[in-house]
Protein backbone atom coordinates (compact mmCIF):
# COMPACT_ATOMS: atom_id res chain seq x y z
CA UNK A 1 0.00 0.00 0.00
CA UNK A 2 1.36 3.44 -0.96
CA UNK A 3 1.09 5.76 2.04
CA UNK A 4 1.54 9.47 1.44
CA UNK A 5 3.01 11.37 4.39
CA UNK A 6 2.22 15.09 4.20
CA UNK A 7 3.30 17.89 6.48
CA UNK A 8 0.43 19.44 8.45
CA UNK A 9 -1.40 22.16 6.51
CA UNK A 10 -0.58 25.78 7.37
CA UNK A 11 -4.02 26.99 6.28
CA UNK A 12 -5.75 24.80 8.88
CA UNK A 13 -3.22 25.81 11.53
CA UNK A 14 -3.83 29.52 10.87
CA UNK A 15 -7.62 29.07 10.84
CA UNK A 16 -7.57 27.21 14.16
CA UNK A 17 -5.08 29.61 15.77
CA UNK A 18 -6.17 33.03 14.49
CA UNK A 19 -9.53 32.62 12.77
CA UNK A 20 -10.52 33.27 9.15
CA UNK A 21 -10.68 37.06 9.10
CA UNK A 22 -7.01 37.92 9.26
CA UNK A 23 -4.43 38.94 6.68
CA UNK A 24 -1.28 36.89 6.95
CA UNK A 25 2.15 38.31 6.14
CA UNK A 26 4.94 35.93 5.22
CA UNK A 27 8.48 37.23 4.90
CA UNK A 28 11.25 35.79 2.73
CA UNK A 29 9.20 32.87 1.39
CA UNK A 30 11.22 30.62 -0.90
CA UNK A 31 9.33 29.42 -3.97
CA UNK A 32 10.86 26.53 -5.91
CA UNK A 33 8.08 26.02 -8.45
CA UNK A 34 4.90 27.54 -9.87
CA UNK A 35 2.04 25.40 -11.11
CA UNK A 36 -0.51 26.59 -13.68
CA UNK A 37 -3.52 24.77 -12.22
CA UNK A 38 -6.43 26.38 -14.08
CA UNK A 39 -7.66 29.33 -16.08
CA UNK A 40 -6.35 32.39 -14.20
CA UNK A 41 -5.10 30.21 -11.33
CA UNK A 42 -1.52 29.50 -10.27
CA UNK A 43 -0.17 27.81 -7.17
CA UNK A 44 3.05 27.21 -5.30
CA UNK A 45 3.89 25.41 -2.08
CA UNK A 46 6.51 26.18 0.51
CA UNK A 47 7.46 25.13 4.02
CA UNK A 48 6.62 27.34 6.99
CA UNK A 49 7.90 27.02 10.55
CA UNK A 50 5.49 27.80 13.42
CA UNK A 51 5.61 26.71 17.06
CA UNK A 52 8.46 24.26 16.43
CA UNK A 53 6.55 22.51 13.61
CA UNK A 54 7.02 22.51 9.86
CA UNK A 55 3.84 23.12 7.85
CA UNK A 56 3.04 22.94 4.16
CA UNK A 57 1.83 26.29 2.84
CA UNK A 58 -0.08 26.38 -0.44
CA UNK A 59 -0.20 29.83 -2.07
CA UNK A 60 -2.80 30.34 -4.81
CA UNK A 61 -2.83 33.41 -7.04
CA UNK A 62 -4.35 34.87 -10.18
CA UNK A 63 -2.74 36.05 -13.40
CA UNK A 64 -2.53 39.65 -12.18
CA UNK A 65 -0.62 38.48 -9.08
CA UNK A 66 1.65 36.37 -11.31
CA UNK A 67 2.39 39.57 -13.25
CA UNK A 68 3.18 41.33 -9.96
CA UNK A 69 5.54 38.51 -8.96
CA UNK A 70 7.31 38.51 -12.33
CA UNK A 71 7.87 42.29 -12.10
CA UNK A 72 9.63 41.84 -8.75
CA UNK A 73 12.15 39.30 -10.05
CA UNK A 74 15.47 41.10 -10.50
CA UNK A 75 16.82 38.65 -13.09
CA UNK A 76 14.75 39.77 -16.09
CA UNK A 77 15.90 36.81 -18.24
CA UNK A 78 14.56 34.43 -15.60
CA UNK A 79 11.34 36.45 -15.29
CA UNK A 80 10.95 36.30 -19.08
CA UNK A 81 11.50 32.55 -19.05
CA UNK A 82 8.82 32.07 -16.38
CA UNK A 83 6.44 34.34 -18.27
CA UNK A 84 6.91 32.34 -21.48
CA UNK A 85 6.27 29.04 -19.65
CA UNK A 86 3.33 30.18 -17.51
CA UNK A 87 1.46 32.94 -19.35
CA UNK A 88 -0.32 30.88 -21.97
CA UNK A 89 -3.82 29.59 -22.43
CA UNK A 90 -4.59 26.91 -19.89
CA UNK A 91 -4.99 23.45 -21.42
CA UNK A 92 -3.60 21.20 -18.68
CA UNK A 93 -1.80 21.42 -15.35
CA UNK A 94 1.78 22.49 -15.97
CA UNK A 95 4.54 22.90 -13.37
CA UNK A 96 7.70 24.96 -13.81
CA UNK A 97 10.46 23.97 -11.37
CA UNK A 98 13.40 26.19 -10.48
CA UNK A 99 15.00 24.38 -7.53
CA UNK A 100 18.45 25.82 -8.26
CA UNK A 101 17.15 29.40 -8.48
CA UNK A 102 14.35 29.86 -5.91
CA UNK A 103 12.39 33.09 -5.76
CA UNK A 104 12.54 34.70 -2.31
CA UNK A 105 9.52 36.95 -1.87
CA UNK A 106 7.28 38.49 0.78
CA UNK A 107 3.63 37.45 0.54
CA UNK A 108 0.41 38.85 1.98
CA UNK A 109 -2.43 36.36 1.83
CA UNK A 110 -5.84 35.53 3.23
CA UNK A 111 -7.29 32.12 3.92
CA UNK A 112 -9.18 30.46 1.10
CA UNK A 113 -11.78 27.73 1.32
CA UNK A 114 -10.89 24.07 1.90
CA UNK A 115 -9.79 22.12 -1.18
CA UNK A 116 -10.04 18.34 -1.38
CA UNK A 117 -7.28 16.69 -3.39
CA UNK A 118 -6.64 13.03 -4.04
CA UNK A 119 -4.80 12.49 -0.74
CA UNK A 120 -5.75 15.36 1.56
CA UNK A 121 -7.90 18.39 2.28
CA UNK A 122 -6.09 21.70 2.73
CA UNK A 123 -6.81 25.42 2.95
CA UNK A 124 -4.89 27.46 0.39
CA UNK A 125 -3.57 30.92 1.16
CA UNK A 126 -4.91 33.35 -1.45
CA UNK A 127 -2.20 35.85 -2.37
CA UNK A 128 -3.32 39.48 -2.13
CA UNK A 129 0.17 40.91 -2.68
CA UNK A 130 3.70 39.92 -3.56
CA UNK A 131 6.43 42.34 -2.45
CA UNK A 132 10.19 42.33 -2.12
CA UNK A 133 10.30 43.89 1.33
CA UNK A 134 11.46 47.32 0.19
Amino acid sequence: MNMVNFKPDLGYYLLETYGKEINNHFYSVKLFHIIHVGKDLYSSTSNAHYDDNVYAATFDFSTDKLDQLLELIENKDFAGYLKSKLKKEFTEVDQVNFDDNPITIDITAELGTPVKSLYETFIPLIVTEFSNGN
